[in-house]
Formats: C-alpha cells, structure tokens, sequence
C-alpha cells in the first residue's frame, strides 16, 4: 500500500523547511517531505510497505530545532488473503461446502462471496459463516465449480475482496467413486498474502511551533 503523510509546519525556517518522517522509529532511510510549490510549510512524505490494519507510529523531524511531533496511527483495512481449506463433504446426498477464516485477514473480515456454478453469486454470507449447505440432492457425477472470497469494507465504504483465482475449488463424485461422507478438498494458496497495490490518500496533519533564533 502507498500512503501520502501530509505535514503543515508552521514558523519554520530557513524556508521552505527540512523535515522528514520516521515510522516506528526506523533508522532506516527517512521519508523526506516534499513541500508544494507556493505554500513552503505543506508538504507530503511518500510511505509505502504499510501493512493494513496495522498500528504505526509517525514522527515528524525538521532542522533547526529540537522539537519533534508524533502520531500513532492505525492503517486501514485491506485486501485479505483468501479462505484457506475449502472442502466439500457429502452427507446423506446432501453437499457442504467449508472453510477456514483467511491466514492474513488484513481486517475484521465483513463477508465471504461464494458463486457456485453459474448461479448468482450467494453475496453477503457472515463474517463469522465458515460453511454453506447446498440445499438440493447431490446427483452422481455432478461437478461444482465454486468461487470463494472474503472481503473487508474499508473506511471509505469500499468493499476489497481476496483473489477470486486463489479461491477456485471443483468437486465431482461418480456413484462408484467413493462412499458418501468422504470429503474431498482442493488446497489453495492461502499462505500467500494478496494486498492490492492502492493510493490512499492520508490526511493528516503535523503542527509544529518552531522557535528558532538567529
């Protein structure tokens, strides 16, 4: 994920000022502020490799002066890896469909999507849902393709869901193939994380009283 960290850093001198941001007191390299042409004291430092729901903490620097500014703040939700496991178990002609919570949530997890076949999308299962019953019998030789994703809502009310291609299963089961109860399951990859590459644009604020005597 990008982020844009924007300062306001007023009585600073000499203009336009010099100041970067650390996060988690990294002494690594800094992100150096980038003042906007015209108004020397606003400017944005580029922060990338944020992880979502993360807690991080932002320090403000400029020469000068001693005085510094921190801000602890908790990034915002993201794309989640996708549902781990998924298995299909049949039971008395009845097929199941179930799975684990994603390995990297990246979130509080708002849904999952499930498509079976070509039927519409069965849209808004529970977060807390890790199953779903397919109400009609289970006819032999019948295959079902599913697409399975979770999705998270971020705070500017978009909905950002796993890769549909990580969440691909198909199950079939001739009448000698194997007796019922038998589950079958088709390992995803659900240990690899999937964020999307995204620009958020973080609006935040750094006010700093510089007292600098020359």
């Amino acid at each position: 994920n990008i982020y844009r960290l924007w300062a306001d850093v007023t009585e600073c001198a000499p203009t336009p000022c010099s100041c970067f941001v650390e996060v988690n007191g990294s002494t690594g390299d800094p992100h150096h502020i980038d003042f906007l042409p015209g108004k020397p004291n606003k400017g944005y430092a580029t922060i990338t490799n944020l992880q979502p729901d993360t807690l991080y903490s932002f320090k403000l620097n400029c020469t000068g002066t001693d005085q510094t500014e921190t801000r602890n703040i908790k990034t915002d939700y993201g794309r989640p890896s996708p549902p781990g496991d998924i298995t299909f178990t049949l039971n008395s002609k009845r097929l199941q469909i179930s799975w684990l919570r994603p390995l990297f949530p990246a979130g509080p997890i708002h849904k999952y999507r499930l498509t079976i076949n070509t039927d519409p999308t069965i849209d808004n299962l529970p977060h807390d849902k890790l199953s779903y019953d397919i109400t009609e019998n289970y006819v032999d030789g019948t295959e079902y393709k599913t697409v399975l994703v979770a999705c998270n809502v971020n705070n500017k009310n978009e909905t950002v869901c796993s890769d549909a291609n990580q969440g691909q299963a198909t199950f079939i089961m001739g009448s000698t193939a194997a007796p019922a109860g038998e589950t079958t399951t088709k390992p995803n990859s659900a240990n690899i994380p999937s964020y999307s590459v995204a620009f958020l644009l973080f609006v935040f604020f750094f006010l700093v009283n510089n007292q600098v005597t020359y």
